[in-house]
C-alpha cells in the first residue's frame, strides 16, 4: 500500500526536527506559515512566518534547557490538504517534567506545511510547565 505524500512530508519534518536538522525542517514549511500554540502560558499565541516560528522554537529550546522533544510520533493521518499527527512531547524544566500527548493539525499547500494548530491533551499541565 502506497503512503500518502503528506504522510511522507510529515515524516520528513518530524525526522528533521528530531535530528536538529532545522534546514530541512524549515524547507518544508512555507515562508508565510502560521503556528497556533494554544493555552495560557508565555509561549501561547499565533506565530506568523518562518522568523517568528524560529523564534518560538528558540524559546522552547531555551526554556527547556534543550530537553524538549517530540518523543513519539504515534500515528499520522493525511489527505491532500491536511495532516493530523498524534505525538507525545517531553521535556524537563526547573524540576518539572513534561509528558504531553498532543495533536498537531496541519494544513498543506504545494507539498509544504502552511498552518499548524497544536492541541495538548492536558493544556493546564502544559501551561504550568511552560509558565
Amino acid at each position: 500500500m502506497a503512503t500518502h505524500p503528506n504522510i511522507e512530508l510529515a515524516n520528513t519534518v518530524y525526522d528533521a526536527f528530531g535530528n536538529g536538522d532545522m534546514e530541512t525542517f524549515f524547507a518544508n514549511i512555507t515562508d508565510d506559515a502560521v503556528w497556533h500554540l494554544g493555552g495560557n502560558n508565555p509561549l501561547s499565541g499565533t506565530y506568523s512566518g518562518k522568523q517568528e516560528i524560529m523564534a518560538v522554537l528558540g524559546q522552547i529550546t531555551e526554556r527547556s534547557g534543550g530537553t524538549f522533544q517530540i518523543a513519539e510520533v504515534h500515528d499520522i493521518l493525511a489527505n491532500d490538504e491536511h495532516v493530523v499527527a498524534m505525538v507525545r512531547n517531553t521535556g524537563e524544566r526547573d524540576g518539572k517534567v513534561l509528558d504531553a500527548p498532543t495533536i498537531h493539525i496541519s494544513h498543506v499547500r504545494d507539498g509544504k506545511f502552511t498552518e499548524l494548530f497544536i492541541v495538548v491533551a492536558d493544556q493546564a499541565s502544559s501551561d504550568e510547565f511552560w509558565s
